[in-house]
């Protein structure tokens, strides 16, 4: 059976010096450190957008984040990566 979302309400992240500050409309079903990079996987309901709000402070300097059957933009501003227009089902992976 797959894993079923989290509500976006009692989503928390805390992982690999990466915390959430906002989570909207985003079901997250994982969250794990992979090869230095933080890998999310989750869905946001057709018709719907979500919003990832990330505290990076203990993560380092985001490069990039690269999208996988999730779409949408990201823009990092000093120790806040702000995910957002989030759409569809699928992974992330933010790199250093």
């Amino acid at each position: 059976t797959q894993p079923h979302p989290a509500r976006p309400e009692r989503t928390v992240v805390d992982v690999a010096g990466v915390r959430s500050r906002s989570v909207r409309g985003v079901g997250l079903v994982r969250c794990e450190a992979v090869d230095g990079a933080l890998e999310l996987a989750g869905s946001v309901p057709a018709g719907e957008t979500g919003l990832l709000e990330l505290d990076v402070s203990g993560f380092g300097a985001v490069r990039e984040v690269v999208f996988d059957g999730l779409r949408g933009r990201w823009e990092a501003s000093g120790e806040v990566l702000r995910i957002e227009g989030l759409e569809g089902d699928g992974h992330l992976r933010i790199l250093r």
